[in-house]
């Protein structure tokens, strides 16, 4: 089966419905994946996830800028609000105890 045939001729919106019903995956041969046993679930971890999708509300002229400007927009303002909690910090920190972000 074809993905891209598949899709073709759907709005986002069906693409998306379909590939979050599975539909996507009947074409896929699963057979040589190995099922995974009551082992690997006995020792299996649940991880936080690494990053937080949000809506934060900014001017519209700033978004634009680094629609435009920056290809990994969110990594940078990610990076520069992360510099300015940790300048936040140093700066309210007692004397020598001024810790930063990770």
């Amino acid at each position: 089966m074809n993905f891209e045939m598949t899709l073709c001729g759907l709005s986002r919106r069906e693409k998306h419905l379909c590939l979050r019903r599975g539909d996507m995956n009947e074409g896929i041969d699963f057979s040589d994946i190995p099922e995974l046993g009551d082992d690997f679930f006995a020792h299996a971890k649940k991880r936080e996830a690494l990053v937080q999708k949000s809506s934060v509300i900014v001017d519209r002229d700033v978004y634009e800028w680094f629609k435009e400007h920056v290809p990994a927009s969110s990594e940078l303002i990610s990076q520069i609000l992360r510099a300015y909690i940790a300048d936040h910090q140093a700066k309210s920190a007692p004397s020598g105890a001024g810790q930063g972000v990770a």
